[in-house]
């Protein structure tokens, strides 16, 4: 028997495209770079929740996570709260509770 192990056993790093590994992205946008549904259920990728899905590569950060539920807010809604002091740069620490308001939520 020779040395080594047999080339065929060993997994293949998952090949994850450029446009993938900077930050959330969906199904569809993945398919539009020829990842199907399937390879983001593989190693290489992470579901960041509904529809979202993120390189496994990328820390897991708090601006990430943001990131994602930005994608999700509808349109001309904001973080509101502590996470907008902390998105904004203030010494604040946000919670495990984001917070977002629409424009036709008043003061």
């Amino acid at each position: 028997m020779g040395s080594g192990g047999d080339a065929e056993s060993v997994p293949r790093r998952p090949s994850v495209p450029v446009q993938l590994r900077i930050g959330p992205f969906t199904p569809a946008e993945a398919a539009d770079i020829g990842v199907s549904r399937s390879q983001l259920r593989g190693a290489g990728y992470c579901r960041l929740g509904a529809g979202l899905y993120r390189w496994r590569g990328l820390p897991d950060t708090a601006e990430l996570k943001l990131a994602a539920v930005a994608r999700r807010l509808p349109a001309g809604d904001a973080f509101s709260g502590l996470t907008a002091a902390w998105l904004h740069g203030l010494d604040v620490t946000p919670d495990d509770t984001t917070r977002s308001r629409s424009p036709s939520q008043t003061a």
